[in-house]
């Protein structure tokens, strides 16, 4: 997975059997049947295939939520966005408690701009009890709240996603810049090395995003090293050029940064003498 910040699209993806205690039909079995190769074809990215066999199970099936809900993403994935809702909606219309519909929905409404759509749907499967990703509705939910300036509430469901998974990288990477905007140097770093911890070490955005928090705090020989750290783990990434380019810029401007800071501050203090020395000088009595 890509570390960046987006909603993540998931079609639900369960096994083809089936808890009916009744005998299926012929057509119930058929359905289930292109149901299973239609899924698989959704994993293996074939989506045309993916949307022939989900047609398929629909029209034998209509009233599978799940067949609904995975048809409605084969849709999605065709670049189909007006008909992945109408199936989604169906889903959710079969199933209240199908909460991988309501994501994808959300998904959807967040890539067309509309926010408050999309955080009802996630607001809906934030109250499934045993819904298992959680984390995952959270940060969604902070991702909105940040889009919307809602700062505060926004950090109160980062909060709560890193509750649930206390290893979810994208909720520390989220902080990591909501902290950054607001300047708040240390407390970004501290969220963008969070964000690099165990498997998401991998992830390049949080190293080069600590590089840049690195270089605003004046600690440019950590982010020189940093920076060339990204450059040799992540060649095959965009960071690449990205981390090169930051290096050069810090090249540019390595003797301002580094050796002429105290330089400058040395001369403002010799200014300061030099005009408490010109000032006249008055009687302030006797001093042991």
């Amino acid at each position: 997975m890509k570390f960046i910040i987006q909603f993540i699209l998931i079609s639900t993806l369960a096994a083809c059997a089936s808890n009916k205690l009744v005998e299926k039909t012929p057509e119930e079995k058929k359905a289930e049947l292109y149901y299973g190769h239609g899924t698989q074809a959704l994993v293996d990215k074939n989506y045309t295939s993916a949307l022939k066999h989900l047609q398929q199970a629909a029209e034998l099936d209509p009233k599978d939520s799940k067949v609904q809900n995975n048809l409605g993403m084969a849709y999605y994935f065709k670049e189909k966005p007006s008909l992945a809702t109408t199936h989604l909606k169906k889903a959710i219309e079969l199933d209240k408690k199908n909460s991988d519909a309501r994501i994808n929905l959300a998904g959807i409404y967040y890539a067309q701009g509309r926010l408050d759509l999309a955080f009802q749907e996630y607001l809906a499967v934030s109250k499934d009890l045993i819904y298992p990703n959680q984390f995952r509705t959270y940060y969604n939910m902070a991702l909105i709240l940040e889009k919307q300036n809602q700062t505060a509430k926004a950090r109160e469901f980062i909060a709560m996603s890193l509750k649930e998974n206390e290893n979810y990288c994208p909720a520390y990477f989220l902080e990591g810049k909501m902290n950054e905007k607001v300047m708040q140097w240390k407390d970004a770093l501290t969220s963008y090395q969070n964000a690099t911890k165990g498997q998401c070490y991998q992830e390049p955005a949080p190293h080069f995003s600590q590089a840049q928090v690195l270089i605003k705090m004046g600690r440019i020989i950590e982010a020189r090293e940093k920076l060339q750290m990204v450059m040799e783990q992540f060649s095959r990434t965009p960071y690449f050029s990205k981390a090169t380019q930051e290096l050069a810029l810090l090249s540019n401007f390595k003797s301002k940064t580094e050796e002429d800071i105290l330089k400058e501050a040395r001369f403002e203090m010799q200014k300061i003498r030099d005009r408490e020395a010109a000032q006249p000088k008055t009687y302030q009595g006797t001093s042991f």
